[in-house]
């Protein structure tokens, strides 16, 4: 599958989490929910505005995702700064339009589409891949859709692997979540 048309933009749409997942839903894309949206399914109050996915890695799979970031008018999100260094087309552009097997070039791709922000996670950051995550992955259900949801002990690794002041600030709240319900 090639030929998809993929430019670059700065803007930022608000968050439409309903319309991201029934989106990936209908075009039967597995994946993880990992970051704030994880967060907030296991009790997080702290808002995000993007939401964070982690693909199974199989081509197949792969060209479902990029099928559903197509029909939410994806581009790829990238600074002002960014695009004046880069005297042209960013490669991810050009990367992205050789098809599916283009996502594995790099650990995250960072959209923006109609819904808002999407990060697409090949590996995530303290915790790995798609596999690394079905260990202790929690089955949910959010507007009808059917989700898996990445296990506060994963997002506790991985925010603290991170160390970005964000993460910092769902941190703890996620540890309290997780030791009180034990």
């Amino acid at each position: 599958m090639t030929g998809h048309e993929f430019g670059v933009s700065s803007e930022i749409v608000g968050l439409d989490t309903e319309k991201i997942l029934r989106t990936l839903d209908a075009h039967g894309v597995e994946y993880v929910l990992i970051g704030g949206l994880a967060s907030i399914a296991h009790g997080s109050t702290l808002a995000t505005a993007d939401a964070d996915v982690v693909p199974r890695p199989d081509v197949g799979n792969l060209a479902r995702l990029i099928e559903a970031l197509v029909s939410l008018d994806a581009r790829l999100l990238m600074s002002e700064r960014r695009l004046g260094m880069e005297g042209g087309e960013p490669w991810e552009v050009t990367e992205l339009r050789q098809g599916p097997q283009s996502l594995m070039a790099s650990a995250a791709w960072h959209f923006t589409t109609s819904a808002g922000p999407i990060d697409v996670v090949m590996t995530a950051t303290g915790v790995g891949t798609y596999e690394d995550h079905l260990g202790s992955v929690e089955e949910r259900e959010a507007f009808g859709v059917r989700i898996l949801v990445a296990g506060i002990d994963d997002l506790i690794a991985s925010k603290e692997a991170l160390q970005r002041p964000k993460d910092q600030a769902v941190l703890g709240e996620l540890r309290e979540l997780r030791d009180g319900g034990r």
